[in-house]
């Protein structure tokens, strides 16, 4: 399989945003539970290039090598997505212009929230 190159923070200007109806709400508890979703796609571990590194507790280096790991980051680098949830809605905004598979990434999480409920 072939990497892609992502850069280190995406335009704002980039951002698209997908909503998904949830059978109930989930409040500040909504991104851990689209990661968790997310963490189970293909997708998710679509290798990447990225200059990003982040750094676990005990000071190892986390590679952000993984297109999963650069929508949702790893400690010490944020994330590229945006996750907030209103009522049974959760909101997701990413960077859609960046490249196809992250657009892809996000049609399968929503589709697989929209399942699993």
């Amino acid at each position: 399989m072939v990497s892609i190159k992502l850069p280190n923070v995406a335009q704002p200007d980039q951002f698209a945003e997908i909503q998904i109806s949830t059978s109930k709400p989930f409040g500040i508890g909504a991104r851990v539970f689209v990661q968790e979703v997310a963490r189970k796609l293909e997708a998710y571990q679509f290798p990447i290039e990225s200059d990003l590194k982040g750094q676990d507790k005990t000071g190892r280096e986390i590679e952000v090598n993984t297109l999963g790991r650069w929508l949702f980051g790893v400690p010490g680098v944020n994330p590229h997505v945006l996750i907030s949830a209103q009522g049974n809605t959760v909101f997701i905004r990413y960077p859609a212009g960046v490249n196809i598979k992250v657009s892809e990434l996000m049609n399968s999480l929503k589709e697989s929230l929209e399942v699993s409920q």
